[in-house]
């Protein structure tokens, strides 16, 4: 197996239940025109990063999840916010998870995280 066939079943175990790992190995991304390899990367990272044993979803949802807070990423904190979801992570638990960040991040990001996380539950 290579590493983007072992980044597909990582990366196949966090998505939703809707999601079906491609076939042929091949997956379109918005990005292929202007960044073809990006995907690959993304897919490889999983099986790199993901896969290794000592974290379970719960504690890897709220590590990503805090960092994308840090770092302002909302396009990818709501996507994260799901997966903690589907990982079993309570409304609570991912909003205790944010607020821990407000000591280092400001109120802006921190809110403006909250109101992410209150945009998926609603959905």
């Amino acid at each position: 197996m290579n590493r983007f066939e072992k980044g597909l079943d990582v990366f196949s175990e966090y998505m939703d239940d809707g999601w079906e790992k491609p076939k042929n190995g091949q997956m379109e991304d918005p990005l292929d025109s202007v960044a073809p390899d990006f995907r690959r990367w993304i897919i490889e990272a999983y099986g790199e990063i993901y896969g290794r044993p000592h974290l379970d979803k719960k504690e890897r949802a709220l590590i990503v999840i805090a960092s994308l807070v840090t770092q302002g990423a909302h396009t990818q904190l709501a996507t994260h916010i799901k997966r903690g979801l589907n990982a079993g992570l309570t409304k609570e638990q991912l909003a205790e998870c944010i607020i821990q960040c407000l000591p280092y991040n400001g109120f802006p990001r921190v809110q403006q995280a909250l109101v992410i996380l209150k945009q998926v539950i609603e959905e």
